[in-house]
């Protein structure tokens, strides 16, 4: 269609034939005729993979601004594994709109700063008509020879700092002497109870305690709904940390991924005492795979500022009932607190730290090696009794043969006598 809008007689010539020369920076440029126009006023549209770039302009980038250019310009040139062609005054579209000449060496100039953060250098630049004659589009090439090795020196400087996160991260674990999870169903106060004994604070009603323990946005607009595993460690006593888990009924399997693969030693089960009357569903769940893990599980009556003293008896018999029918304990330990006056706090701080220190899977490895001995025992008796059996019944084949050949003896000797 380009071609049709030309003189069709010249259409395979203008194929042939190079229209703008490659000229330098500050050469004048050639008259263009208006019915060249449509065919030379577009690139290809950009591609986010690859080599090339198109930037309309480049004059009033700010710093921060630079920074992500920088960035971007990195991954032009590993792509190109090494090299990396800008076309400055172009659109995302390929549309030659071109910049007036303060504008486009202003540009430049940012991108020679950005290639010299990298140090990466302009090998080639050349300058094509665009819209108007005043308006011009700048080609530029890129280099850099060790691209790659830039690029894999910041690989280099990610790992190591994943490798001392996690170190730091175990060393951290190893000064955890007891590791509770906290569950419970949805909004009945888990995050809040962490984050105040985690911080020493207490809430003021409008979630300030949780908010050092939410990690994502999605949790803050859901009305503090945890959906991921957080450790943090009490002021009261550093040494035990306390596993926020989700109570939501869609996080489950996150929840049970919790209670198994971080070993707690014990279980806290936080219940509304607006709810105690009658449990929630996901209150008796997680209870239950509390109980089925033989875990210790305490029993927190949170948001008691909220209900009067008499319910609140009322909902410390029915869970010392449903305590002994599912735990079949007596004497369960029921801490009745409030985030908001701290009411029960000091008594549950200490209930956490005499607690035993957490396990982890050393008793199964024991349990293993166990196993594996009393299986190898198994296996050497069976291969003893295989050998012994084996030596008997060679021995009576041996007895056997020597009968037999005494009997042969005796035969040939009375055959003589009687011969």
């Amino acid at each position: 269609r380009k071609e049709q809008r030309c003189d069709p007689s010249r259409a395979p010539a203008l194929r042939k034939k190079r229209i703008f020369p490659r000229r330098e920076l500050g050469a004048a440029v050639p008259f263009v005729p208006s019915f060249l126009v449509a065919t030379t006023m577009f690139f290809d549209r950009e591609d986010d993979e690859g080599n090339c770039e198109y930037k309309l302009s480049l004059a009033t980038a700010g710093a921060e601004r630079v920074r992500n250019l920088t960035t971007q310009l990195l991954f032009r040139l590993n792509e190109g594994h090494g090299r990396a062609t800008y076309r400055v005054g172009v659109r995302d579209d390929g549309y030659k709109e071109g910049l007036p000449e303060a504008e486009l060496e202003a540009s430049l100039g940012t991108l020679r700063h950005m290639a010299s953060q990298l140090g990466a250098t302009i090998s080639k630049c050349e300058f094509t008509t665009a819209s108007t004659p005043e308006r011009r589009v700048a080609e530029v090439l890129l280099s850099k020879a060790n691209a790659l090795n830039t690029a894999c020196g910041l690989n280099n400087d990610l790992k190591e700092d994943r490798k001392s996160s996690e170190r730091r991260r175990k060393e951290e674990e190893s000064k955890t002497r007891v590791r509770v999870a906290v569950i419970g169903a949805e909004g009945a106060g888990k995050s809040t109870l962490i984050g105040s004994l985690a911080t020493g604070r207490f809430d003021n009603g409008r979630g300030l305690a949780r908010a050092a323990v939410l990690k994502h946005g999605h949790e803050v607009e859901a009305d503090g709904q945890t959906s991921d595993i957080v450790e943090l460690t009490t002021k009261a006593d550093p040494s035990v940390a306390l596993l926020d888990l989700a109570g939501h009924e869609k996080y489950l399997k996150t929840t049970i991924f919790g209670l198994t693969a971080r070993f707690p030693s014990a279980a806290l089960l936080v219940v509304d005492a607006r709810d105690a009357p009658k449990l929630r569903r996901m209150t008796l769940e997680h209870l239950g795979v509390a109980v089925a893990l033989r875990l210790n599980v305490l029993v927190v009556l949170a948001h008691a500022d909220l209900v009067a003293e008499d319910k609140l008896a009322d909902a410390v018999n029915t869970l010392t009932r449903l305590y002994e029918r599912v735990v079949k304990q007596r004497r369960p330990k029921i801490f009745v607190v409030s985030s908001v006056t701290g009411r029960g706090y000091d008594d549950l701080a200490r209930a956490l730290s005499a607690l035993p220190p957490a396990k982890d899977n050393g008793g199964r490895d024991a349990e293993d090696d166990n196993g594996r001995e009393a299986q190898d025992d198994n296996g050497g008796d069976a291969e003893d009794n295989g050998r012994e059996a084996e030596d008997d019944d060679r021995e009576e084949g041996d007895r056997e043969e020597d009968d037999d050949d005494r009997e042969e003896d005796d035969y040939d000797s009375s055959a003589s006598a009687s011969a």
